[in-house]
């Protein structure tokens, strides 16, 4: 028996909705970050600049996201039988490893 699948326009129109989420999301985080930037450098506030310079790490996040949601959104073929969802879940996992070498790097 083979796996139930999508229809094309079902993982075309799910991709579409997470493209656009995310790509507001990065549009979002570009402004708050410069902003957050701008005014902890006018205030003398290393933590908000380093807040700042976070939000910006966000976008490589979102750059991930977008690659992962595409990818997620192909049809199952001879190596991946039950589809691509799973990219989803590795890049999930990336993003958090992602964090956490931010983090660290502003801890040292």
């Amino acid at each position: 028996m083979s796996p139930p699948s999508r229809t094309q326009s079902e993982a075309a129109s799910t991709y579409s909705a997470k493209r656009r989420v995310t790509l507001v999301g990065a549009v979002v985080n570009i402004l708050l970050s410069f902003g957050k930037i701008a005014s902890g450098l006018v205030a003398h506030s290393q933590a908000l600049v380093v807040d700042g310079v976070h939000s910006l790490s966000d976008l490589v996040s979102d750059v991930l996201v977008v690659w992962a949601a595409r990818i997620a959104a192909m049809d199952p073929d001879a190596n991946h039988p039950y589809g691509h969802g799973r990219f989803e879940t590795a890049a999930t996992v990336a993003v958090g490893v992602l964090l956490m070498v931010v983090a660290t790097a502003f801890a040292l």
